[in-house]
């Protein structure tokens, strides 16, 4: 409720002075702004139009400020407290969203759920929008804790429906039958990596010598170089603390990154000047990492020469989860060993069921139910 003050100014004049609560702190204390007028009666009048501003979400002391200024100011912030591979994703979503519409030319006194619920609707892909919900969200969530806005008003409004992106996974003799194909090729080393150590695409990508420990046949994940937006990030972490784990090397990849080694040495002598050290495994034939698209495409040759279903490179890491598990591996190690810090999420996500595996389920269940009394 606003509070109304007299005041007595200098020169003997009364003033009233009004007091607005506009938002709270994250402390929860109260953020209040005052303004003044002449008599008590427009004190009051006024008083009333501010409170329901705010109870309405259109007060507070950047009102005025249209949408794509904040979020410009928000992002420069931003920049102090998140990784740099964060902060591109926000650029990237709110430049592709909310900059090119008539919302970042709404100032955020007049941001209300409709106007907000209109721009999404009107985004023409449902995972972007959600993810541009959630981005203006929490860039409106911390304009509320300011002061700047009373209420935010993404919060009243409704996500595009969600499909989540299922993965596929090959079947063992599909996966053997792509490793005995890839076999040869220059990026061999990545595919068994994925194929039998169940890596990301982006901790293969990061992988560096140093922590390839051949004689004890060991491999140390602990940095990544993940791709958003078309830009490579290339990161001393792994993308959470579980994932930056020790695995043990097979006899037959100790013996491929052996090879591999000697033939890059041989590539690096060959290319001379225009070989570009990165100390990566994995590398184009002059030492840079190797990029998405270059990854991509071979893939898609290679499942075309090889006669297997075409899946995405992530699903190497699918496949090999469910394979791992089919074959009885414990399910907390297997979790541990792809980087989880929730055997739920190896589960629910990476473990695939094929058709045959739920008719055995099925017949099981029926061998049990029509068995015989007494058996």
């Amino acid at each position: 409720m606003a509070t109304i003050t007299k005041v007595k100014k200098a020169d003997g004049s009364t003033r009233y002075r009004v007091r607005v609560v506009v938002g709270h702190r994250p402390d929860g204390t109260a953020i209040q702004q005052m303004r003044t007028y002449a008599t008590k009666r427009e004190a009051e009048a006024e008083g009333a139009k501010w409170e329901a501003d705010v109870a309405r979400g259109t007060a507070g002391n950047g009102a005025k400020m249209l949408l794509g200024a904040y979020l410009a100011e928000w992002l420069e912030r931003s920049a102090r407290r998140v990784r740099p591979i964060t902060l591109f994703g926000y650029r990237y979503i709110m430049e592709h969203t909310v900059m090119p519409t008539p919302l970042a030319g709404v100032t955020l006194g007049k941001l209300t759920p409709a106007t907000v619920q209109r721009w999404l609707d009107d985004l023409p892909h449902a995972a972007t929008a959600r993810k541009a919900r959630t981005i203006l969200g929490t860039a409106l969530n911390e304009a509320e804790r300011l002061g700047m806005i009373s209420h935010n008003p993404v919060r009243r409004t409704t996500a595009p429906a969600h499909t989540q992106k299922q993965g596929m996974a090959w079947t063992a003799e599909e996966m053997r039958r792509f490793l005995v194909t890839a076999g040869s090729d220059l990026y061999s080393p990545f595919w068994h990596l994925a194929a039998y150590l169940g890596m990301r695409p982006s901790e293969v990508i990061g992988l560096r010598w140093d922590t390839v420990d051949l004689a004890a046949a060991t491999v140390r994940i602990e940095r990544a170089r993940p791709t958003v937006g078309g830009k490579m990030f290339d990161y001393d972490d792994t993308k959470s603390p579980a994932g930056r784990r020790t695995l043990k090397l097979t006899p037959g990849l100790v013996l491929r990154l052996r090879t591999h080694r000697t033939a890059q040495k041989e590539q690096r002598l060959a290319m001379g000047e225009r070989w570009q050290e990165h100390s990566t495994v994995c590398t184009t034939e002059v030492g840079t990492p190797l990029g998405n698209r270059l990854v991509n495409e071979r893939f898609v040759r290679l499942c075309e020469k090889a006669s297997v279903p075409r899946i995405r490179v992530y699903d190497l890491r699918h496949t090999a989860t469910s394979l791992m598990i089919d074959a009885g591996a414990d399910l907390k190690a297997a979790s541990e060993a792809l980087g989880h810090s929730d055997p739920g999420i190896t589960m629910r996500v990476y473990r695939h069921v094929r058709g045959d595996q739920r008719d055995q389920a099925i017949s099981t269940l029926a061998a049990t139910l029509d068995a015989p009394e007494g058996n």
